[in-house]
């Protein structure tokens, strides 16, 4: 093209084809905003269940006689409250872990029995968040005599999980214990490592853990962060009707649980079922 064709029509195709490059770049951005929108939507739509609320169970099998572990036993987690069943069977160590639970309801964990074992069935447990909980079956001999007896501790049991030092206050003890207006952080201090603290403004955190700056503490509803970022303390009070159980981590928490030099208080709220209506 010579210099005349460049000087007459270039200006006009430089502008068309700008006009083509904008459109073209437009078309693209949008196309890249409803991809990620797109994206984010259906990860939404076909995500997995919340990390709230969810627990564990570690099931360990041994004979009751010797003590020794039982491999290859299949078990029954069952929550009838909810319609759950799941099945697993244990290692060489006679031990299985089931997590994603939820902890609504009660579960039992059951053995249903072989020619060689009878089968045995735990009592009813009570899940709390962020917890994985220990469960021993110990089972006897098919057809052999057995005198059950059953207890329970009077004082906060042995943690046989992992490292963790907590204590806990259940929905029935906090029905029963005398609540100073319904608030809940102020019974804690009914639990080990947990004294009252005075802050120097009226909105300051009501407890401390472990003798620590009481602003230092991290707040959990059913493992979600509740923390005050600005004055400290829980962002939103949690009512007593609205606590099943609530859990004060004091030391050697696991990894996951951060923000925190001082110490955890991790509240578990109640679900409902498939069999009962719950009131307060």
């Amino acid at each position: 093209m010579d210099r005349a064709g460049v000087g007459v029509g270039g200006p006009a195709n430089v502008g068309r084809g700008r006009c083509c490059l904008e459109q073209e770049g437009g078309r693209g951005l949008n196309r890249y905003i409803a991809g990620l929108v797109g994206g984010g939507l259906a990860s939404a739509l076909v995500a997995s269940p919340a990390w709230a609320q969810q627990t564990g169970i570690q099931i360990n099998v041994v004979r009751a006689d010797v003590g020794t572990p039982v491999p290859d036993a299949e078990v029954v987690i069952e929550n009838r409250d909810r319609s759950i069943r799941r099945t697993a069977r244990t290692d060489v160590r006679g031990q299985v872990r089931v997590e994603g639970l939820t902890t609504g309801g009660t579960y039992t964990v059951g053995f249903a029995g072989s020619q060689e074992f009878a089968a045995v069935r735990s009592e009813p447990i009570a899940l709390r968040s962020n917890f994985t909980r220990s469960v021993t079956l110990r089972l006897t001999a098919e057809g052999a005599e057995e005198i059950v007896v059953t207890g329970s501790r009077a004082v906060t049991g042995i943690n046989t999980v992992n490292a963790e030092i907590s204590g806990s206050l259940s929905e029935r003890e906090l029905r029963d214990l005398p609540v100073e207006g319904r608030d809940v952080l102020g019974a804690l201090v009914r639990l080990p490592n947990v004294v009252p603290s005075t802050g120097f403004f009226p909105e300051a955190p009501a407890i401390s853990i472990n003798g620590s700056n009481a602003l230092d503490t991290n707040y959990l509803i059913d493992g979600l962060d509740n923390n005050e970022n600005f004055l400290g303390g829980p962002k939103f009070p949690v009512p007593l009707g609205f606590t099943r159980e609530v859990t004060v981590i004091a030391n050697s928490y696991s990894v996951q649980y951060g923000r925190t030099p001082n110490g955890l208080v991790n509240f578990t709220t109640p679900s409902g079922s498939n069999l009962r209506l719950r009131q307060s």
